[in-house]
């Protein structure tokens, strides 16, 4: 009876482990499809180059979509700061999977860093 609860027991961490890391590859997913989104309405100066800015997005859940609830600056230049949020104020709502309450609840609150 024991070597049956070992063998569960080892089963579930497998499983454990294979789940964070499949949230970890949708969430790395996301976040790529969320930088390109931004990217598509962002208005790049030359002025950029060099430099970054950090951003967090709050999302609030709608079906199998994001509405953008408030994206907050975090760090970085000013500048490029202030166009990367207008970018995100412009894409305004950001996709999110189907059923994966997991992934959905990370997503929710993501920070992502715009690099021109």
């Amino acid at each position: 009876m024991d070597d049956i609860f070992i063998k569960l027991e080892e089963e579930f961490d497998n499983y454990e482990l294979s789940r964070d890391q499949y949230i970890a590859d949708e969430i790395h997913r996301y976040s790529l499809i969320y930088k390109h989104l931004i990217q598509k309405n962002f208005i790049k100066e030359d002025s950029f180059n060099g430099k970054y800015c950090q951003i967090n997005l709050n999302l609030i859940p709608a079906n199998s979509l994001g509405i953008l609830g408030d994206a907050r600056v975090i760090s970085g230049d000013d500048k490029l700061c202030d166009a990367a949020k207008r970018a995100v104020l412009k894409v305004g709502i950001f996709p999110l999977p189907d059923a994966e309450y997991d992934v959905i609840e990370k997503l929710k609150d993501i920070n992502l860093t715009v690099v021109p």
